[in-house]
């Protein structure tokens, strides 16, 4: 594939395998210095990171190879030494809000070893370990994050797994962009230096500074893990105010109307008071979940400021096409009959068999006929007649039931509706 920006000529090997899963990508190295999003018709970030209009990392396209941004760190638009150290210093325990590391704050050593000062300073841990035996580790679901340090001197953060067909897919994030899913194979192979990992003391939580005042966190980050599609999900951000001073806390601003705090207005936060906040959200189309919620803190006389960061993160597997969602069969002539056809074409991640039809008092019959495409990907043709011969004039409504073995669309609602004619004089 051709990308073009500017007077710029990108070339990308795309070698698809199996399942149509992304093995390769080869591109000329620091293209992500340029500003693809400028006059392209979608913004492209690091391999399999981040399609903004939908595509991309896919769990079925996770990579079997690497693919890595390879340019001097200080000029990565995925901002990676920043978001990845506010990443480590919560996991740590310490205000995300990290200060400089002296005269080198961009080279790994030098940002280790200022972690490693401030947590030894608050009873907490940061400790070096094989990048091998980092990503051996990691099994199916969330895990506490570790970094990854790349030879180019890039750092990525690592939330967790999730198997897919056997095989375990890592969740992998570089800086401020989407979470990625990168085979463990490919990060064994990517020449990771070491890694990072982090312990703090059992019950100690996130300090926020708000000018004197103090509010400590949970957490600021939650990863779902794999999302089934269209579910909602729910966590909890605990807050306390621990310092000695009132804080106020302005109504929260979210990244996406998907994303819905339980906090709907402004309030105060007194000394020694928690706050439970809820958060729900309920991925779209996209297959990687990056969404936001934005505090605003203040103390008492407004004059000290602060916004917190509340990361939602995730990744959830393309499940079966179905076309259409609802059918309106019009205006019925009574004893004569008419056919729609409803589509449930499988993706790699959602494999399944059709076991059942059920229209209930619909005047409905059905058959179905089924398809496989060159990559062995089914589509089912629900052929759905109907044929209403004593019904009362005017609006009908009823609705298809469809189930399957499909893990992830066990039933499919299809709402009906039809008019019937009235009799002619």
């Amino acid at each position: 594939m051709f990308l073009i920006c500017g007077s710029r000529l990108f070339t990308s090997t795309v070698a698809m395998m199996g399942e149509s899963r992304l093995s390769a990508i080869v591109w000329r190295r620091r293209w992500c210095r340029l500003p693809l999003g400028v006059g392209c018709a979608i913004t492209i970030y690091i391999a399999g990171c981040s399609f903004p209009n939908g595509g991309g990392s896919n769990i079925e396209d996770a990579s079997d190879k690497m693919l890595l941004e390879t340019g001097d760190p200080s000029e990565c638009t995925a901002v990676c030494i920043a978001s990845t150290v506010a990443i480590a210093r919560e996991a740590l325990g310490l205000d995300p809000e990290a200060p400089t590391t002296g005269g080198r704050p961009l080279d790994p050593q030098a940002i280790f070893g200022s972690l490693e000062t401030q947590a030894k300073e608050i009873g907490s841990t940061i400790t070096r370990v094989a990048a091998h035996d980092a990503i051996e580790m990691l099994s199916d679901g969330p895990t506490s994050p570790f970094v990854l340090v790349h030879k180019s001197g890039h750092l990525y953060s690592i939330l967790g797994a999730i198997r897919v067909n056997e095989k375990m897919l890592c969740q992998v994030m570089h800086g401020n962009q989407s979470v990625s899913l990168v085979s463990k194979r490919a990060l064994m192979e990517a020449q990771f230096q070491e890694a990072w990992r982090f312990a703090r003391q059992a019950g100690a939580g996130v300090p926020i500074h708000v000018g004197s005042a103090v509010v400590e966190f949970d957490k600021l980050q939650h990863n779902f893990g794999e999302v089934l599609p269209g579910r909602q999900v729910e966590c909890t951000f605990r807050l306390r105010n621990v310092g000695n001073m009132a804080v106020s806390i302005g109504k929260p601003n979210v990244s996406c109307q998907c994303t819905v705090p339980n906090l709907t207005r402004a309030r105060e936060l007194l000394p020694s008071e928690s706050l439970d906040l809820v958060v729900t959200t309920k991925p779209t189309g996209s297959s990687s979940l990056r969404s936001s919620v934005f505090l605003n803190f203040g103390d008492k006389q407004g004059s000290d400021l602060r916004r917190v960061q509340l990361l939602l993160l995730g990744n959830q597997r393309t499940s079966m096409d179905v076309t259409p969602t609802r059918l309106d069969f019009g205006l019925m002539v009574p004893g004569k009959p008419t056919s729609r056809t409803v589509s449930l074409q499988e993706k790699p991640t959602d494999r399944f068999r059709l076991k059942d039809v059920y229209s209930g008092a619909l005047p409905l019959t059905h058959s179905v006929e089924t398809a496989t495409d060159r990559d062995g990907l089914a589509t089912v043709c629900i052929r759905l007649t109907l044929k209403s011969d004593d019904e009362s004039p005017g609006e009908h409504e009823g609705r298809v039931t469809l189930s399957t073995d499909s893990a992830l669309r066990p039933t499919i609602i299809i709402p009906v509706k039809y008019r019937i004619a009235l009799p002619a004089r």
